[in-house]
């Protein structure tokens, strides 16, 4: 006869337990386990935003690169003569005011059309 009670009252406890312990506390970790995983979704999503952006800036500084170096006016390079211990710059040719101009607004363009593409 003991032992049926005892039976009976471990068997109450269980379902107790199981209805107002265990349940709830699964449920809260099942909980936090999504949280923490749509967590994660976001900062790999942030990242790949970063990555995106951070690709698209260097393609843009590689096409100004070109852009420049296509621009760019001709120039020589001035040679250095040594002479006696005294340095000597052969003069370069002189470039013409309106070419710079014309380049210079040219540049300025470029730079703002990119300024405002970026926002």
């Amino acid at each position: 006869m003991t032992l049926v009670i005892q039976g009976c009252n471990f068997f109450v406890t269980y379902v107790l337990l199981r209805k107002f312990l265990f349940s709830p506390t699964v449920k809260a970790i099942y909980q936090e386990q999504s949280e923490h995983n749509a967590l994660i979704a976001t900062i790999q999503s942030g990242k790949t935003k970063i990555e995106a952006k951070q690709q698209e800036k260097r393609q843009r500084w590689q096409e100004c690169q070109q852009f420049f170096v296509q621009t760019a006016p001709p120039a020589e390079r001035a040679e250095v003569f040594v002479f006696e211990d005294k340095e000597w710059v052969a003069p370069l040719e002189p470039i013409q005011d309106n070419l710079v101009k014309q380049l210079t607004n040219e540049v300025e363009q470029a730079v703002i059309k990119k300024v405002v593409d970026v926002h």
